[in-house]
């Protein structure tokens, strides 16, 4: 019941966010979307973080099997956090570890209550940061994961990000990119087409 409720309503957003989209189509003025600071309705952003929490569960538990092939992580930073699915994980899998959460200020509401509802709130630290510009989270971290984060931003943004991050890396840690791919020609794979209309 709680899924069919953030599906459904991520689904209302969905078609509104269409509505926009045919709008601006058919008149060639820009949609209203979240800027840097993310300023989307709380009801709206909340509900898109839970819809997003819920489909990356089975993924998140590959990362962090993933993470453990290459060596044993202490410290983890999960940046463009949403929910906090993939440090949950993390976490999970690395009982010693301790991570940072980095994503917009509207974030952080949602990252506390699934961080207490999974028993890790002592291991989460939230930092609200500007990814596109200047911004602190830390440094001498093990791993770092960016994911579903690079396809909505431009190459100059994702340079700035990647290379603030490859910084806050420790001696030896590792940067892991993880996101939606497309062919050259943009025909599909359908699922990462609609995902980047939404």
């Amino acid at each position: 019941p709680f899924a069919r409720q953030i599906v459904h309503g991520q689904l209302a957003d969905i078609l509104g966010q269409r509505a926009k989209l045919l709008q601006t189509l058919l008149t060639a003025m820009p949609v209203d979307a979240a800027g840097p600071g993310g300023e989307a309705d709380p009801e709206a952003r909340r509900r898109f973080v839970l819809f997003l929490h819920a489909r990356s569960q089975a993924v998140a538990g590959e990362v962090a099997d993933l993470l453990a092939l290459l060596g044993p992580v202490r410290r983890f930073a999960d940046v463009g956090s949403g929910a906090g699915t993939y440090a949950h994980a993390v976490l999970r899998r690395f009982p010693e570890a301790h991570a940072v959460l980095v994503d917009r200020p509207n974030a952080a509401d949602t990252v506390a209550e699934l961080a207490e509802q999974e028993g890790l709130a002592a291991r989460i630290e939230f930092r609200p940061v500007d990814l596109t510009a200047a911004g602190d989270y830390g440094a001498g971290f093990d791993a770092i994961l960016m994911s579903n984060l690079v396809h909505c931003h431009g190459v100059d943004a994702c340079r700035h990000m990647v290379g603030e991050a490859a910084r806050r890396l420790a001696p030896g840690g590792r940067l892991l990119v993880k996101d939606i791919d497309t062919a050259d020609d943009r025909s599909g794979p359908d699922g990462a087409l609609r995902f980047g209309l939404t």
